[in-house]
């Protein structure tokens, strides 16, 4: 039996656990600990946010997931790789590597704050999952046999046109996005920094092309039209 929403509408993350999230790992970072990852985990447990250890999550999955795992990598700059949730245990897990203690340890509080902040999208993405769970009247843990299986999952869906609207945002404005879902036409390209010169002429370049956008045009259909209503609806939410 496949589960359906109760809801129909897009589910907001909740920037609530984030906001908690990054909290900890500032009162960690202050408290000048010399094993952040245990410390970290002590105070992440309880709201189900786990720091997991890549080598020993990296054995553990299939070859298909490895190949994801080895493109992937969120915030390289601290060591975190990937986050995931886990339905079963209603669990958000980020995989970080063997370079975490030491890049945390080292890092300028301020930098932090900029690394946790491009961690939105993933961990929004992830906390609209946890949500979807608690919504739907059948749980379920998909196993996905092919790229196309993961990518038409409603859920899934979902959850991507969070991450792409998010992630536009940082180079494009709303209207620029909101134009890219009704017409088919991608924003140019974002300006260069101020006082630098372009080598190329700009006419002469591609647009910029989010790789989600390009997935679901690519598989049409109704996976491309949810996508684009649920990316609608992660623009004009308040």
């Amino acid at each position: 039996m496949k589960a359906k929403f109760i809801y129909e509408a897009v589910i907001p993350p909740n920037k609530d656990l984030f906001d908690q999230f990054k909290q900890i790992f500032s009162d960690v970072k202050d408290s000048e600990t010399y094993d952040p990852f245990y410390d970290l985990n002590q105070l992440l447990n309880p709201l189900n946010i786990f720091l997991v250890d890549y080598k020993k999550h990296f054995e553990a999955i299939s070859p298909e997931e490895r190949k994801q795992f080895e493109r992937a990598n969120a915030i390289p700059e601290l060591g975190i790789r990937i986050s995931g949730f886990d339905p079963p245990t209603n669990q958000i897990f980020i995989v970080v590597d063997e370079t975490f203690d030491d890049k945390f340890i080292r890092v300028p509080e301020r930098v932090l704050d900029r690394l946790l902040n491009r961690l939105w999208s993933s961990f929004g993405h992830e906390t609209v999952h946890m949500q979807q769970v608690d919504r739907m009247k059948v749980k379920q843990d998909p196993e996905f046999k092919t790229h196309g299986d993961y990518y038409e999952d409603k859920q899934e869906i979902m959850a991507m046109a969070f991450s792409f609207v998010e992630e536009m945002r940082d180079f494009h404005s709303d209207e620029e996005i909101m134009d890219l879902l009704k017409t088919g036409n991608p924003p140019a390209p974002p300006p260069p920094p101020p006082g630098m010169r372009m080598r190329f002429d700009p006419s002469n370049m591609p647009p910029m092309h989010h790789p989600l956008y390009g997935i679901y045009k690519d598989l049409g259909g109704k996976s491309y039209k949810l996508f684009t209503k649920y990316a609608y609806q992660y623009l004009t939410q308040k």
